[in-house]
């Protein structure tokens, strides 16, 4: 199989947001872009153009994320005090609710019932909600599923490094340290588990598309991106990803998502038999 990797500049900062550097960034094929700016603990919320002030307390690192077409939510990774993290918020810049998700937040999926937090290994080996490594909450705070505590014979989080949207109440894993790859179904609570290749470990960040997953990066090449038909032993290089980048698990125009300081960038991965 050959492959053909497009990109597109979706945004890129301007002077009036100089001092500030892009920390997080979502796409969806209708809501459209979604980003979040920092500057020391301040964030600047832009929205398809538009820009606001988070409007509550200083955050020291964000992910943001669409959850439908008049409301996002925007996370805050390293809370430490047990304060609310979690903040859903509508387009007028209005904070309609908040909760307590969790220190050390390794990522951030929206799914048809709630919010998917993942956790790194300083959350995972704490105390509270994050020693579960995965957790799915409801819109209103409430736990609705729990890694560990939910799951018979699972494979064991460290540190959740990527996830990706499945659909519905499915999540794509690839956790530290064994690096299975996962598909999770929250509502049968059935995992189907996936032996992959070495070279793939250390990927931070993935993609499903059919039978065939992509992911960026490993622990020698940050950006590379590899293309490998899930059950097969020999991925394929097919190109670079600039700065940090995200699975856009149901977008049916783009594959991924990429963020540098300034710019963000989506990408199509085109398949073509040769």
């Amino acid at each position: 199989m050959d492959f053909v990797l497009d990109q597109e500049v979706l945004y890129e900062k301007s002077a009036e947001w100089s001092e500030y550097e892009i920390c997080s960034a979502d796409w969806h094929d209708s809501h459209g872009l979604l980003i979040a700016l920092r500057k020391e603990q301040h964030t600047v919320l832009c929205i398809n153009g538009t820009s606001f002030v988070f409007p509550t307390q200083s955050l020291s690192s964000t992910f943001v994320r669409w959850i439908d077409s008049n409301h996002f939510v925007i996370v805050d990774r390293s809370n430490t005090e047990g304060k609310d993290n979690v903040f859903i918020m509508d387009l007028e810049g209005t904070l309609c609710h908040s909760f307590y998700g969790g220190e050390g937040v390794q990522d951030v999926e929206v799914a048809e019932n709630g919010i998917w937090l993942s956790y790194h290994d300083e959350g995972v080996t704490g105390s509270g909600i994050s020693e579960e490594g995965l957790v799915l909450f409801g819109y209103n705070g409430k736990v609705l599923f729990r890694y560990f505590s939910d799951l018979a014979n699972k494979p064991y989080i460290d540190d959740c490094y990527a996830m990706t949207q499945g659909g519905g109440s499915t999540i794509w894993l690839f956790p530290y340290s064994e690096f299975p790859l996962i598909q999770l179904n929250a509502a049968t609570k059935e995992l189907q588990i996936y032996k992959m290749p070495q070279v793939l470990h250390g990927t931070r960040s993935i993609g499903i598309r059919e039978n065939y997953v992509y992911t960026v990066g490993n622990y020698k090449y940050d950006g590379r991106l590899y293309a490998l038909e899930i059950g097969r032993k020999t991925p394929q290089i097919i190109g670079e990803l600039e700065g940090y980048s995200k699975g856009l698990g149901l977008s049916k125009r783009y594959d991924f998502i990429s963020f540098t300081e300034g710019t963000v960038r989506i990408y199509t991965i085109k398949q073509a038999r040769s």
